[in-house]
């Protein structure tokens, strides 16, 4: 018999330094507002870069991920990304301008960096000029790029993590223009570094790289995926081995391209 045949299916590790973007400790101005961080343009300091131009070619992809109201509350100027009035508004008059985001990152979400200084870390995104009609909305979203598409939320006064809106999964694709984004790494949680040992099932493994799926952390080991954070639905954190993240993860959800199926199939994967 071929074993190859029998083996399930390895999750791709994700070939970045990974963390996870800590809760603002400061209050939130209105009770509407999504918790956000800022981005620089240069690694240093921690005010928040410039903005930059996102083309409509973006919000039509991002359409196809979120329900109609989730994306209405997306595009809206002042509530998260878009910065001002823009010819796509549906508004009297519109205007003129490009549509610009702001230069910031979504706590609660994986981030990925590429370079490192001692003090930041350069952010993993897609070119806002990136062609969208490369991208497959089945598997360029959040589930499975959880690190090039981040999920808004809101906090309340104890920190409780929640959806913004009326509990809508409202996501925004990272996205960059030139010459590069850089977050400050006293905002993020950095991974444990890595290979580390660690014990599952009453085994010692090796991991040697991390798989995300959703707000799911998977440590790769040489022969099987080892479940290292679990929230596969609303309300649920689970750290099956003594590997921990301090930073609460976004709420994860069931959208609607068969999540609810997508999700049976991955905790498989680990189970």
């Amino acid at each position: 018999m071929n074993t190859l045949q029998n083996r399930r299916p390895r999750l791709p590790v994700v070939p970045y330094k990974l963390g996870i973007i800590k809760q603002s400790d400061k209050p939130l101005q209105r009770t509407f507002d999504p918790q956000t961080q800022p981005l620089m343009d240069n690694p240093k300091g921690v005010n928040k870069g410039h903005t930059y131009i996102v083309p409509w070619s973006w919000f039509e992809y991002m359409r196809k991920l979120m329900t109609a109201q989730a994306w209405g509350w997306w595009k809206q100027p002042d509530l998260m990304m878009v910065n001002r009035r823009h010819k796509y508004d549906e508004m009297d008059p519109p205007s003129d301008d490009e549509c610009r985001f702001e230069n910031i990152m979504l706590p609660c979400n994986f981030i990925a960096l590429d370079q490192m200084t001692d003090t930041h870390g350069r952010v993993v995104g897609r070119m806002n000029t990136y062609d969208t009609r490369k991208l497959n909305p089945l598997i360029n979203n959040w589930f499975y790029e959880p690190y090039l598409f981040w999920k808004a939320s809101m906090h309340n006064e104890e920190g409780v993590v929640r959806n913004v809106g009326k509990g809508l999964d409202v996501y925004t694709p990272v996205i960059r223009q030139q010459p590069e984004q850089w977050a400050n790494l006293s905002m993020i949680e950095l991974f444990p570094k890595l290979p580390f040992d660690i014990e599952y099932e009453g085994k010692i493994e090796t991991i040697t790289g991390y798989c995300l799926l959703g707000a799911n952390v998977i440590g790769h080991a040489a022969t099987r995926d080892i479940p290292l954070r679990l929230c596969t639905k609303p309300g649920e954190l689970i750290h099956p081995t003594k590997w921990e993240l301090d930073t609460k993860p976004v709420i994860p959800e069931i959208f609607n391209i068969g999540v609810s199926q997508i999700l049976k199939e991955a905790d498989a994967l680990w189970r």
